[in-house]
């Protein structure tokens, strides 16, 4: 087998536009295909990075105007005292802040409030410092705060004596007592937020139930299932509607898992889409290559029908083909992995914001295995169907007709009329496809 794959390295050399039109067309189809599944697995299949994160819950109240609303401070409060057949629960709301520092011009920096149990429901633990105690979120101990780990980074230089550093929120000095693990910088939730402090409810919060606010999320107790931890909510939402109908009449509640949260629906619907066109992109470019490869094939008709008349058997004839095949494939799927690569860091570069925050779509081992075996499969079918097209070929006709023998028979023009009927056919999908695409957008 090594000297067919020599002689196949030696063919695929002295043929180096077909050589790096093949590896291009893998690699752009395979990497484009691969890069949305990155994003994909990123978004939608990698969990939260929270421990035992398929126990926590956002709960919405759900309106003919708003399907995945806040809910009030009150109607909180209410739900919070009747937690202890569910779990835990805690909420945030948010909002920036003014931040300045003795000597520096104030700024606004994304901040919310939490509930002081908020954390520890999320099971987080600073990395410094410590969190926040039951007695801060009372009306006049709320002067402290928690920074994320990029914060401390960038405007504190990493010191570790940042713990008891004071700065002035909304004009008002904060005392610095922790520092979230960097790990909380997870995009699809907390994560673009920088400073954290406890939320408060004064008497008149405390009575709100209009100003939909706050933004609970829950910990299902082990032994209940989800189902079980969404029909607790479901009749806590019911009970509000009885009982204050002018606000809560016309509104669900409901417990959705915390993993499932990271985008609006819309988004996921427009990230379907584009995995679906990569699809296509992916059936375009394996069309593509067969076309060459049956191309390849009927062009060196002649030599493999010489070939046959000196003994070769069907086994040798076929070997330096799926080497060929094998050997674009491996090169082909090292170009998508750099496609794929190029294309999550480009992505992740362009969600970039303001203060360092990104959208990271991180390209793992999983991903890069995909790609490889795809290109394996892809390479070596679409090079097998010209390959056995070769073994149909009439030896005595092929050397008589000479230059008119690279044309191929009936069987080869359909096939080729097939691939591009069929070429033509998915990227009439393909535009369509984007057409809606960029309307969505």
């Amino acid at each position: 087998m090594g000297s067919s794959f020599r002689f196949a390295a030696r063919s695929l050399i002295r043929s180096p536009g077909f050589t790096l039109l093949a590896i291009i067309t893998l690699g752009l189809g395979i990497g484009a295909n691969t890069a949305m599944f990155s994003v994909l697995n990123s978004i939608l299949l990698k969990p939260l990075p929270y421990p035992q994160s398929e126990q926590l819950q956002r709960v919405d109240r759900a309106t003919a105007q708003n399907p995945q609303g806040r809910i009030s401070p009150a109607d909180f409060l209410d739900l919070r005292r009747e937690t202890q057949s569910y779990g835990e629960i805690g909420a945030y709301t948010l909002g920036d802040t003014s931040l300045s520092e003795p000597g520096q011009p104030a700024e606004i920096v994304r901040a919310l409030r939490m509930t002081s149990n908020l954390l520890s429901v999320l099971r987080v633990q600073p990395q410094l410092g410590r969190n926040f105690l039951p007695r801060e979120d009372l009306p006049g101990n709320d002067r402290v705060v928690i920074i994320s780990q990029r914060c401390w980074q960038q405007r504190f230089g990493g010191r570790r004596d940042v713990i008891g550093h004071i700065v002035r929120v909304d004009g008002e000095p904060h005392e610095i007592i922790g520092v979230l693990p960097a790990w909380f910088n997870d995009w699809r939730h907390l994560g673009p937020y920088d400073f954290f402090r406890p939320l408060v409810f004064d008497q008149e919060k405390s009575a709100d139930r209009r100003s939909t606010i706050v933004r609970p999320i829950g910990r299902r107790a082990d032994k209940l299932s989800h189902a079980e931890a969404a029909a607790f909510v479901a009749n806590f939402g019911a009970r509000l509607a009885t009982d204050f109908p002018e606000i809560n009449a016309g509104s669900t509640w409901q417990a959705i898992s915390l993993n499932g949260t990271a985008l609006p629906k819309r988004v996921l619907m427009t990230l379907a889409m584009l995995v679906g066109l990569s699809g296509f992109v992916l059936l375009i470019a394996c069309s593509n290559l067969a076309n060459l490869l049956l191309a390849r094939t009927m062009a060196r008709a002649r030599e493999f029908a010489v070939r046959a008349s000196m003994g070769a058997s069907r086994m040798q004839l076929l070997r330096p083909l799926i080497a060929e095949s094998l050997l674009l494939a491996i090169a082909g799927g090292a170009c998508a992995v750099l496609v794929a690569q190029w294309s999550v860091d480009w992505l992740s570069t362009r969600t970039t914001g303001d203060n360092g925050e990104r959208v990271v779509f991180a390209f793992d081992w999983h991903v890069f295995g995909w790609a490889f075996v795809a290109s394996l499969v892809t390479a070596v079918a679409f090079g097998l169907v010209p390959a056995l097209f070769a073994l149909r070929l009439n030896v005595n006709e092929t050397l008589k007709s000479g230059a008119r023998g690279m044309t191929g028979g009936r069987g080869h023009q359909r096939f080729r009329h097939a691939l591009i009927v069929g070429q033509f056919a998915l990227a009439m999908v393909l535009l369509t496809g984007a057409a809606l695409f960029a309307r969505l957008g």
